[in-house]
C-alpha cells in the first residue's frame, strides 16, 4: 500500500475536521514507506507520533487505558 500527495491532503483535511469534533485518531501497523509519506504530508504532526502503534492491539489497549483514566476523572469532578 502507498499514499500519494492527494491522498495525504484528503486524509489530513478529514482528520482535522473530525478532530475539531472531538474525535481522536490513531494508526496501527503503518508501513515505513506510508508513515514517511504521512510525516511529509503533515498527518503525523496533526495526529501525534504517540498515536502510531506497531500493532493494532497496542492501540486498542492504549485507548482502553485512556477510557479508564477519563472515567476516573469524570467520577471525581
Amino acid at each position: 500500500m502507498s499514499v500519494d500527495t492527494t491522498g495525504c491532503d484528503a486524509a489530513l483535511s478529514t482528520i482535522k475536521e473530525l478532530q475539531s469534533q472531538g474525535i481522536t485518531f490513531a494508526f496501527g501497523r503503518v508501513r515505513d514507506e506510508v508513515r514517511e509519506r504521512m510525516q511529509i504530508g503533515g498527518i503525523e504532526a496533526v495526529v501525534g507520533p504517540a498515536n502510531f502503534y506497531e500493532r493494532v492491539t497496542d492501540g486498542v489497549r492504549a485507548w482502553q487505558g485512556q477510557e479508564q483514566v477519563d472515567g476516573l476523572f469524570a467520577e471525581r469532578c
